[in-house]
């Protein structure tokens, strides 16, 4: 049993099931186990699907994106605790902005995180590709990776960056910190209302780290960013994982206060103490 008071008003934003096909669990087992962590509220943030390919194992199929919809609002629909909120990550790639509008704009998300797994088609945190990083530019690699999320950004479709130091998951890393690279990202994160996600999956990754490393949440505290907390569990007992850890970081760098979101509206939460 998990202890029910390490999690208190805290939302992870970011679980995942059967449907996104690498992950384990119903959408009830997910609930019960945000319970027993004595969690504020849950999101599922299944995988969209991807417009120009189908990898099943990556993302749920189309024919799915409804069905998964209803389920979650079925069960947020519900008068119990924790709250359950209707999330969905999807993957950014330049000139799919007109689609994902459409999409978004036909179901009641209440958020939308954006991701950025694919580099010039290169999944480059999928263990199955992980060969293609001997030989690679890394400072490049980083270089195009924080490019991306400027443009991201300026879409202004999302309301979450997802995982945000993604590229160091395999323990990769640039011959220096890319500072500049980083404000740029913030600043364009800043400006298009979006939030910075806390992601305690990375601790059960190669790197061994929460994403964002400390520095990353001290210039997007002092940019005026909002976080947001996920586990970015794929196993329902990941649910809430390491988030007494989280807090700790993020009240380090200078934060008082997180976000949830309700109807892609973000609604502002002290810390717990």
């Amino acid at each position: 049993m998990k202890n029910s008071e390490e999690n208190p008003k805290l939302i992870d934003h970011h679980v995942h099931t059967i449907y996104c096909g690498h992950a384990e669990g119903t959408l009830e087992d997910y609930v019960a186990s945000a319970g027993e962590a004595g969690l504020g509220g849950v999101g599922f943030c299944d995988h969209l699907p991807f417009l120009a390919f189908e990898d099943r194992s990556l993302a749920m199929c189309w024919e799915e994106l409804p069905r998964y919809v209803d389920e979650v609002l079925r069960l947020a629909g519900k008068e119990k605790s924790p709250a359950v909120k209707l999330g969905i990550e999807a993957d950014y790639f330049p000139g799919q902005e007109e689609t994902l509008y459409a999409i978004f704009r036909n179901f009641p998300f209440d958020y939308v995180y954006g991701s950025i797994h694919f580099i010039e088609g290169w999944g480059f945190d999928d263990s199955r590709n992980v060969e293609k990083y001997e030989g690679l530019d890394v400072n490049d690699f980083y270089r195009k990776y924080y490019n991306l999320v400027v443009e991201m950004a300026v879409t202004g479709l999302f309301d979450v960056w997802a995982h945000p130091d993604l590229p160091k998951k395999f323990r990769y890393r640039p011959d220096n910190q890319p500072v500049e690279l980083v404000e740029a990202a913030l600043e364009a994160i800043a400006a298009n209302g979006m939030a910075l996600e806390v992601n305690t999956g990375g601790l059960r990754k190669p790197v061994g780290e929460v994403y964002p490393e400390p520095w990353i949440l001290e210039i997007a505290n002092r940019a005026g960013v909002p976080i947001c907390f996920g586990s970015d569990a794929h196993k329902p007992e990941y649910v809430g994982a390491a988030f007494v850890e989280a807090v700790k970081l993020v009240r380090s760098s200078g934060y008082e206060s997180h976000v949830t979101f309700k109807g892609r509206r973000p609604v502002e939460l002290e810390l717990p103490t």
